[in-house]
């Protein structure tokens, strides 16, 4: 694996004739000297997944270790609230829209119709 640093975050992704992986980034490196957000965009790339909606309140965790986007839209949701990683709760004041999820932050979301949820690995 080829990083090479000092660009901006997001950097260009993809494999090239030797299949190596290059990219630029800014250094973020992480304890086990690996670029999350290399790594994220390499093996999980940029699509739109569908997130299966169970029963209210749904709570939604992000167990990936990539920053997710995720999108609520539809049904009819009375609250969206955020979990941080100590599972402290913070009321969004909004009932659909799109939020952004660090490793192991959650939403949780009441409804009496269900919504739509999408996520975006960033």
């Amino acid at each position: 694996m080829l990083i090479t640093s000092g660009g901006f975050r997001k950097g260009i992704v993809g494999p090239t004739a030797t299949r190596r992986l290059s990219t630029i980034t800014d250094n973020r490196g992480t304890v086990d000297g690996v670029y999350y957000d290399v790594v994220c965009q390499w093996l999980n790339g940029k699509a739109v997944e569908n997130i299966t909606v169970g029963t209210s309140p749904f709570e939604y965790h992000n167990t990936d270790l990539c920053v997710e986007d995720v999108i609520v839209s539809g049904g009819t949701v009375s609250e969206i609230d955020f979990l941080d990683i100590e599972n402290n709760i913070y009321n969004l004041g909004h009932t659909a829209g799109e939020f952004t999820l660090g490793a192991g932050e959650k939403l949780k979301i009441t409804y009496s119709a269900t919504p739509t949820m999408k996520k975006v690995r960033r």
